[in-house]
């Protein structure tokens, strides 16, 4: 629980999902998010496969998901289940 200003409130955790995109378009997804400042972390997990992982703010979910949406043809991204390798906390998990 985290304590502001005498209230106890829930510590909110990221949502963890994972994408693959090419990689030459990786440095595209990372300066848009940076637009949106607060939605979600970028981490470039391989690069050669083009996969990332994004750490998700809970309340900009449904936004994020807009807008990979519309980005999906030309940012050629789809999202993928946990790889292997990483040792990233999912939701899912």
């Amino acid at each position: 629980m985290l304590q502001c200003s005498g209230v106890k409130q829930p510590a909110t955790q990221d949502l963890v999902r994972f994408y693959r995109l090419p990689h030459e378009r990786i440095v595209d997804l990372i300066f848009l998010l940076e637009g949106y400042e607060g939605m979600a972390v970028p981490r470039t997990l391989d690069k050669e496969q083009g996969i990332i992982e994004l750490l998700i703010a809970p309340d900009f979910l449904p936004e994020l998901e807009a807008l990979l949406r519309d980005l999906r043809e030309e940012l050629q991204i789809s999202e993928i289940p946990k790889p292997d390798h990483t040792k990233s906390k999912s939701i899912l998990d």
